[in-house]
């Protein structure tokens, strides 16, 4: 399997960020806005029926599907209707300030780095989807598409965990920690983000995907962007 860095950071680019803003956010705005990102938005929420799979590994590749899949599996679907490198260009910010990817291309191999989102570019996607979300017929066009590949669903259990790493903060600060420990010393192992999970998610409900998400959160923490997406899906 790749790395968790590699397959999360990827994806929050793409489908947290961006799909959850066009789940009907409310979210503060930005300095400014483009006709170009809103368009990217709408075409990506109206398109979901012309996503293809588009796997990006080279070693491994299974077609879970945009709705049965989870973070990896919904990256590799979104991408087909927009790249890294179009949708980094509808920006008029950097998407990272910092980690192994540059504007053009997403650096795949990089195993003790992550990107660290650019606040300005979180806050011109919540700007921007502020006029597709206000617009009714959008929503209703888009609302049963978001439904049916299982992205409203998602996106709950995205928060869900989030919620469980802030009821369980000792023990979420511990493997914080130790992954930041890990990622320094350059000892963190591949597929690390399985064993680094907290008791609460060591359920069946839980297998196999809440572990990408709370890691998703301990790199949110450490990029300071976690309070901000957060407020985004408990809208």
């Amino acid at each position: 399997m790749k790395n968790i860095l590699k397959i999360t950071g990827i994806f929050s680019l793409v489908f947290i960020t961006l799909v959850f803003s066009i789940s009907f956010t409310r979210c503060g705005g930005g300095e400014k806005s483009t006709d170009e990102m809103e368009n990217a938005l709408r075409y990506i929420a109206e398109n979901l029926d012309d996503a293809t799979y588009s796997p990006i590994g080279e070693k491994w590749s299974y077609d879970y599907g945009l709705k049965d899949g989870w973070m990896l599996s919904k990256f590799e679907y979104i991408r087909s209707l927009i790249t890294y490198k179009e949708f980094q260009a509808k920006s008029g910010y950097p998407i990272y300030l910092s980690g192994p990817h540059t504007k053009d291309e997403l650096n795949l191999n990089s195993k003790y780095t992550f990107g660290h989102y650019n606040p300005k570019f979180v806050k011109l996607l919540h700007k921007a989807t502020l006029s597709l979300t206000s617009n009714k017929a959008f929503i209703n066009n888009t609302k049963p598409l978001l439904e049916e590949y299982g992205i409203l669903d998602f996106l709950y259990k995205h928060k869900e965990v989030y919620e469980i790493t802030q009821e369980y903060p000792d023990e979420y600060q511990q493997i914080k920690s130790d992954f930041i420990k890990r990622i320094k010393d350059e000892t963190w192992e591949e597929g690390g983000y399985r064993e680094m999970i907290p008791e609460q998610i060591y359920s069946e409900y839980y297998w196999n995907w809440s572990e990408t998400s709370y890691h998703f959160w301990v790199r949110r923490d450490i990029d300071n962007q976690n309070k901000r997406m957060h407020l985004c899906f408990a809208s």
